[in-house]
């Protein structure tokens, strides 16, 4: 047992925080795969996320078999919800998020602990497969640098994988401030948290070996969502929230650099075609708050700026396929940033 310098009891090394949803599939390999390692002082949260199918029974007979772990029942909140319910619940002195349909190497959470405690940082992160078993496919990302310690570089770990909350140990101190959490019932969450966590960190430590097992071929996954207007309106919404969390967290001299790198990572990767009027609306706070760092952008990215700035007019296409098409007419026009004329035509989702 150790206690943190708040007085708060740590009972185990790493927390696994595993949200459930409707995976009784894929369950039995992923708890496997995480009982199976090779740093046993850990707790095995299972979230059970109001699921429909057997995955809460099969998630109380893993309970019964393993002493490590918890199981929680709970209603239907999602993905982020589950996450942040079992934030609450951990008593480790790392947190892990491992998704149900994925599975895990024995040394991962080994390997990324000891290089935490020797490098003395708050934040680990390990190589990925792309992971399709039914093609009996794996493919590696490569994307990281060599192990070891590093100064956070904000562009540079805010790519594609690297935004996940998977394939990460947080110290508990980065959730438990109240300061960060993942915002609930939005796809795409993960990226607002870690723009949060970049700015509560100086340095990370990197274990470049592949330890995490990316599933591919799971078409129920949040991330099979066909909804074009849902996916861009979230990640509009998920750079938003980490925008605005993150500056207060991030040191005075840090400032530019973070916003600089931010600037860039949410002009290149979000749209302002296809979007909610609420991500509008975001979209043009953001654009506020990072319109003095476009000066010292490269030119390419600062031309995504002024295409950012929405004037003219809107058609959403909100593509219901459970039951009819659903069009939703968004007419604007848009003047120094404010709205002269707005009229919505349909219900959004």
């Amino acid at each position: 047992m150790v206690f943190h310098s708040a007085g708060e009891l740590i009972m185990f090394k790493v927390s696994v925080v595993v949200p459930v949803y409707n995976v009784e599939k894929y369950l039995d390999e992923c708890i496997s795969s995480i009982c199976a390692s090779t740093l046993h002082d850990i707790e095995i949260l299972l979230i059970d996320d109001g699921s429909t199918d057997a995955s809460g029974v099969i998630a109380e007979q893993w309970r019964k078999k393993d002493g490590r772990i918890k199981v929680f029942h709970k209603t239907n909140g999602g993905l982020s919800d589950a996450r942040n319910y079992g934030i609450q619940l951990c008593q480790g002195e790392y947190i892990a998020f491992v998704d149900s349909d994925d599975r895990i190497a024995p040394e991962m959470f080994e390997d990324m602990y000891r290089a935490c405690r020797q490098n003395g940082t708050k934040v680990s992160i390990c190589g990925v497969y792309l992971w399709n078993p039914e093609l009996n496919k794996t493919k590696r990302i490569f994307d990281l640098p060599v192990s070891g310690c590093y100064p956070v570089d904000y562009e540079k770990m805010s790519d594609m994988y690297h935004n996940t909350a998977w394939r990460k140990l947080y110290h508990h101190t980065l959730f438990k401030d109240g300061k960060c959490y993942f915002p609930k019932g939005r796809i795409h969450e993960d990226i607002g948290v870690w723009w949060i966590v970049m700015a509560k960190i100086l340095t990370l430590s990197v274990v470049n070996k592949p330890l995490y097992f990316y599933r591919q071929n799971n078409k129920s996954s949040i991330c099979a969502e066909k909804n074009a207007v849902r996916h861009a309106s979230d990640t509009l919404y998920s750079y938003a929230y980490g925008l605005n969390r993150g500056i207060e967290c991030i040191t005075e001299n840090l400032k530019q650099k973070w916003l600089k790198a931010f600037c860039v990572q949410y002009l290149k990767n979000t749209t302002v075609e296809c979007i909610s009027s609420e991500a509008m609306d975001l979209n043009t706070s953001v654009l506020k708050t990072i319109k003095k760092i476009v000066g010292d952008v490269p030119v390419d990215v600062k031309k995504m700026y002024y295409q950012h700035r929405i004037i003219g007019f809107f058609t959403l296409i909100n593509v219901n396929i459970v039951s009819l098409w659903r069009l939703i007419f968004c007419f604007k026009i848009r003047c120094l940033d404010r709205d002269i004329l707005s009229i919505h035509v349909g219900k959004e989702r």
